[in-house]
């Protein structure tokens, strides 16, 4: 066997094993992390630490009030309309219809959240090398960080669970430890930046 072959043979092997190690650790993570023991922490702002339960029981509740709000503002009856009240409002011209500027405006937005989402799954998914623009949510709320997170997961035990998973995930020391193999060279610094903002968005929306 030439030298060639034997090395690239040993090239597979070791990324067989490198993929075969990150899948076992992330099948760990999301189904038996909640079972491990809850004196796990996040650190907070001033050195304060609180667990990843007391965290996503907090966000969650958080959560569901704007959820609840929405909700209650989008289908809040409307008062009943006087005769005089009606017959004025025949008089008035019909709304014009929503235009184009909206529709582009609507369509954007959704745009952004799938490739956001996209983002997200490859990162945590493949095992692509990792850049600074590879890291999904920049410039977005604490708010719609969530809602790309739990799109489509209605189950409050599933919800809470999820968000603890997601505060584990996006802890830096965890995502360093995690992922940092497969960051870029001399991208790690603005790369943990970016995961650091992302972490203080979440634990944000439960202050």
């Amino acid at each position: 066997m030439s030298s060639d072959d034997s090395d690239g043979r040993e090239y597979s092997d070791k990324k067989w094993r490198e993929k075969l190690e990150y899948e076992c650790d992330y099948e760990f993570e999301a189904n038996l992390g909640k079972f491990e023991a809850t004196d796990d922490y996040w650190k907070c702002a001033g050195g304060a630490e609180e667990s990843y339960d007391s965290w996503a029981d907090r966000i969650f509740q958080a959560f569901s009030a704007r959820q609840r709000q929405s909700y209650a503002s989008k289908y809040t009856p409307k008062a009943k309309t006087t005769e005089p009240e009606k017959q004025r409002n025949n008089l008035r011209p019909e709304p014009a219809p929503s235009t184009s500027k909206q529709d582009i405006e609507k369509l954007r937005e959704k745009r952004k959240r799938a490739k956001n989402l996209e983002m997200y799954k490859k990162l945590f998914e493949s095992q692509d090398e990792i850049g600074v623009g590879d890291i999904p949510f920049e410039n977005l709320k604490p708010g719609e960080i969530l809602d790309i997170m739990l799109q489509d997961i209605v189950d409050a035990e599933v919800i809470k669970r999820t968000i603890r998973e997601e505060l584990r995930r996006w802890h830096p020391d965890k995502f360093k430890q995690k992922l940092g193999g497969r960051v870029k060279e001399g991208m790690l610094d603005r790369v943990m930046d970016k995961v650091k903002t992302i972490a203080q968005a979440l634990t944000s929306f439960a202050k």
